[in-house]
C-alpha cells in the first residue's frame, strides 16, 4: 500500500512538472534537479574509488569532488539555458518538460526518503508494519547506505546556491545572526545561573510549581544537580532567551534589506555572489561536521542501531559521521553519552 502511494505521488509530481515545463520551457524554468542528480551520481562512486591514507586529506578530497561535480553540472545547465533562450523553442520546451518532471519527482523523493528514514527509526509496531514493504525491500536495502550521501550533497548544493544568491555580505550577516543567537543563549544561561537575583527566582519557581518539584525528584535519581530549582532556572533561561531572540529576529529582518540596496551592478553582484557561496559552504560544512561528530558520540546507543545502517555505509556522508576527523578531538572522544542513554 505504501509503495503504491509513493509511486502515485511521485508520478503525479512528475506529471505536473512535465506540463509546467512544456509550457514555460527550459530557459524560463528553475530546474536544478538534473544538475543535482548527475552531480550525486558522479561524486558518490568517485568518492569510493579514490583513496588516500590521511583521513583529513581524504575528507577534503571527497568534499572537493562533491563540490566540483555540483559546479560543473550547474555551469553546464546555465550554458544550455543561455543557448536555448532565444532559439530552438520547441526543443527548449521538451528539455523544460523533462527537467521539471525530474524536479517534481526529486522533491517528492527527498521528502519521502527523509520520512522513511525517520519512520524506520521509530520503534512502534504500527509504523514498522506500515513501512516494512518499502524499508525491507531489496532495492531499499541496496540504496540505503547512499541515501545520506545524496541528502548531504543536496543540502550542500542548496547552501552554495543560496550563498551565491545572497552574496558574501548577507552570508556574513547570516554567520553574525548565528553568533548572536548562540550569544543570546549563553547570556541567558550566565545571567540566570550566576546573578543572585535571577538564580533565586529560579529556585523559587522550582519550589512553587508542583510539576517541577515532581520532575526534580525524578531527575535527582540520575544526578544530584537536576533539582526542581535547576528546572526552574531552565524555564527562566528559556524566557530570557526568547526575549533576546525576538530582538535578533527583528534586526535580522531589517539588515538584509539594507544590504540588498547596497548590491548594485552586475560585476559587484557576481563577485559578491562567489564569495557568498564560499562563506555559505564553509558555514554548512562547519555545522555538519560538528553535528556529525556529536551524533557519533551516541552511535553505540541501542536505539541508534537502525539509524546507523543509513549513516555509516555511504561513500560521502561517512566522512561526516563515522570517519569524521573531529571524532579524534579530545572533546568528542571523551563524551560518553551512549552509556548514559543505554
Amino acid at each position: 500500500m505504501l509503495l503504491t502511494i509513493l509511486l502515485s505521488v511521485l508520478g503525479g509530481a512528475a506529471a505536473i512538472g512535465l506540463i509546467v515545463g512544456l509550457v514555460k520551457g527550459f530557459s524560463y524554468s528553475r530546474s536544478w534537479a538534473i544538475d543535482l542528480l548527475l552531480a550525486a551520481l558522479c561524486a558518490i562512486p568517485l568518492a569510493k574509488v579514490i583513496k588516500l591514507n590521511d583521513v583529513y586529506l581524504q575528507t577534503a578530497l571527497v568534499i572537493g569532488i562533491s563540490v566540483g561535480a555540483l559546479l560543473i553540472f550547474t555551469a553546464t545547465s546555465q550554458i544550455l539555458r543561455s543557448i536555448l533562450m532565444h532559439r530552438w523553442r520547441p526543443f527548449d520546451r521538451i528539455v523544460g518538460g523533462v527537467s521539471l518532471a525530474v524536479k517534481g519527482a526529486t522533491i517528492v523523493g527527498i521528502l519521502a526518503i527523509i520520512g522513511l528514514i525517520i519512520a524506520d527509526a521509530i520503534p512502534v509496531q504500527e509504523v514498522i508494519d506500515f513501512t516494512t514493504p518499502v524499508t525491507h525491500a531489496d532495492f531499499w536495502v541496496n540504496i540505503r547506505p547512499y541515501l545520506f550521501d545524496y541528502i548531504f550533497i543536496a543540502l550542500m548544493f542548496f547552501y552554495i546556491k543560496h550563498g551565491f544568491k545572497v552574496g558574501i555580505s548577507r552570508a556574513l550577516w547570516s554567520v553574525a545572526v548565528v553568533i548572536m543567537v548562540v550569544g543570546a543563549g549563553f547570556s541567558a544561561y550566565y545571567l540566570v545561573f550566576n546573578v543572585a537575583g535571577l538564580s533565586q527566582a529560579g529556585e523559587n519557581l522550582g519550589a512553587n510549581l508542583e510539576f517541577l518539584s515532581t520532575a526534580g525528584e525524578y531527575t535527582q535519581t540520575f544526578s544530584e544537580l537536576l533539582t526542581a530549582g535547576f528546572w526552574g532556572k531552565c524555564i527562566i533561561v528559556a524566557g530570557i532567551f526568547l526575549l533576546l531572540l525576538v530582538i535578533i529576529i527583528i534586526i535580522a529582518f531589517i539588515v538584509p534589506k539594507l544590504i540588498d540596496r547596497a548590491r548594485d551592478g552586475v560585476i559587484c553582484r557576481a563577485v559578491d555572489g562567489v564569495f557568498g557561496a564560499i562563506v555559505s559552504l564553509a558555514l554548512f560544512l562547519a555545522i555538519m561536521f560538528a553535528l556529525g561528530a556529536f551524533v557519533y558520540t551516541i552511535s553505540s546507543a541501542d536505539f541508534m542501531y537502525g539509524t546507523n545502517q543509513y549513516l555509516m555505509g555511504g561513500n560521502v556522508f561517512k566522512y561526516v559521521y563515522k570517519c569524521n576527523p573531529l571524532n579524534e578531538l579530545e572533546f568528542f572522544a571523551q563524551l560518553d553519552i551512549s552509556s548514559l542513554l543505554n
